[in-house]
């Protein structure tokens, strides 16, 4: 998954600016005759699950292109970021998770001018 973010080293809680671009070649959890996954991406502080946003859906692709730039209030330091790609689908059928990351204080503190 690609992206940046940048957080000003500031204390308090922040307003982070978070790009979220790409993912490429991600697992086709509808099967080969029900097309290609139908993914998008939530951002989400762990330790404040209310702290989130999340992309649109993009309909049949494993190489989605999101180019989405969404707030996450609340940042304070010390917090991590976690991204969490999910195939949507139709009720009753729940969403399945294709993956995450999660951005610890210490990769913010390893790139003060932002992540990549």
């Amino acid at each position: 998954m690609e992206g940046d973010m940048v957080a000003a080293q500031v204390s308090g809680p922040q307003t982070l600016h978070v790009n979220i671009m790409n993912a490429r070649g991600l697992y086709n959890a509808d099967g080969f005759l029900a097309g290609k996954s139908d993914p998008y991406c939530l951002c989400v502080i762990p330790e404040k699950k209310h702290n989130k946003f999340q992309t649109k859906t993009l309909a049949n692709t494993l190489d989605p292109d999101w180019n989405h730039t969404g707030l996450i209030h609340g940042f304070e330091a010390g917090d991590s970021l976690e991204f969490q790609v999910w195939d949507s689908d139709t009720f009753p059928k729940p969403d399945q998770l294709l993956g995450k990351v999660t951005l610890t204080p210490q990769d913010f503190a390893n790139n003060p001018d932002g992540i990549q």
